[in-house]
């Protein structure tokens, strides 16, 4: 029988590949990510925030807004769609943004041509 070492520093058993493969099958709960997705934070589902700011990221070198929403650790990255439905409710100047509130929620979106979930904001009035 294996040993493996956890994060204490502990050894404990490991008894192979069936071992392995649990282990393995529960990596995704500590992949983090940088923003805000429909995949991993459904919990944002429904719930209204207030706009903390709003500022420009280069993603995959491509200079994209982003939103900081309080209450939330992970900005939002803006598609065109949630850009509009800001710009329609708040006016092009993006510091007018700011105190607003939103709700965020998870719909089926196309994405490169294929049905997947994302977050779309609600004008909260």
């Amino acid at each position: 029988m294996r040993h493996s070492q956890n994060a204490r520093g502990e050894t404990t058993p490991f008894s192979g590949a069936d071992e392995w493969r649990k282990i393995h099958m529960k990596v995704g709960k500590y992949v983090t990510q940088k923003f805000l997705s429909a995949r991993s934070d459904k919990d944002v589902d429904g719930k209204i925030f207030i706009i903390d700011g709003v500022f420009p990221e280069i993603i995959n070198g491509i200079e994209k807004l982003c939103l900081r929403l309080k209450g939330l650790e992970k900005p939002l990255v803006l598609n065109q769609t949630n850009i509009s439905t800001l710009s329609t409710a708040f006016g092009d100047d993006t510091d007018h943004w700011v105190n607003q509130k939103i709700s965020l929620v998870i719909v089926t979106v196309m994405f490169n041509g294929s049905p997947t979930e994302g977050i779309q904001i609600k004008v909260v009035r």
